[in-house]
């Protein structure tokens, strides 16, 4: 049988350890069931299980006791580390892992959502005029202008580079077509300031019917495309000084 992924391995030693303090006799654990990293762990708990068991020692022992505290903390490090791992180190938001989670969930669930890609506009300008650390603030910046406007049941996540993406269960595509352009006209004009680049992004967003034979292909490619029409309409006229990239001067990558 093949490993099962850390969330139920971890499930799976709780479980063992929860079974080891109330009746170590019947305790079961199938190592091989664990993940690669979580087996040295399960091999010491079969361990503690062997002795427990055969000396018939009391729910209370301190050795179980303290086995159960080391292994709650190493699972806490270690959802920790996968939590780190789904998020985005730039703007703290979900990232493209934490966004297919979501989608998982629910496609799974066969829950209604509206699905919104954002491209940031003239973000490799910004970079190439005035440095990377003016382009990380203009990632940044345009992920709290979003994220204010976010309403419950919605969820901004950043796939990478100048691509965002919008997943909301409880607005429909023009409502949210209405707010993202809303907060695209402020977010351009809070950064426009003295005939500096303004920060802008374009959208398109579409409806995801998974009970109603939409395909993830076919619905990502609608809004692509919506996002992308729109960026032909509504293209920003980039005006720069070139003042400003030197006072600004070369920042980190992101």
């Amino acid at each position: 049988m093949s490993a099962e992924p850390a969330s139920k391995g971890a499930e799976r030693l709780l479980g063992f350890v929860d079974a080891l303090l109330k009746d170590p006799k019947n305790a079961r654990l199938d190592i091989a069931e664990l993940p690669e990293d979580q087996q040295e762990l399960g091999a010491r708990l079969l361990c503690l299980g062997a002795s427990l068991s055969g000396r018939g020692l009391a729910a209370d022992d301190d050795s179980a006791a303290m086995l159960s505290s080391e292994l709650n903390q190493i699972l806490a490090n270690q959802r920790m580390l996968e939590l780190e791992a789904r998020t985005d180190a730039l703007t703290e938001l979900g990232n493209r892992s934490a966004f297919e989670i979501r989608v998982d969930e629910l496609w799974g669930a066969g829950e209604h959502f509206t699905l919104a890609f954002i491209d940031l506009d003239n973000l490799k300008t910004c970079n190439d005029r005035f440095g990377h650390k003016r382009g990380n603030a203009y990632i940044q910046q345009t992920a709290f202008f979003i994220e204010n406007s976010l309403v419950p049941g919605e969820q901004l996540f950043r796939l990478g580079g100048d691509e965002f993406v919008l997943i909301s269960t409880t607005s429909g595509v023009h409502e949210l077509e209405e707010r993202l352009e809303s907060v695209r006209t402020q977010l351009s004009r809070a950064t426009a300031a003295n005939g500096a680049m303004p920060f802008s992004f374009s959208f398109g967003c579409a409806r995801v019917r998974p009970g109603k034979g939409d395909s993830r292909s076919h619905v990502t490619a609608e809004a692509d495309r919506r996002m992308y029409s729109y960026k032909v309409q509504h293209r920003v006229k980039t005006s720069v000084r070139l003042t400003d990239a030197r006072e600004e001067g070369p920042g980190d990558d992101d």
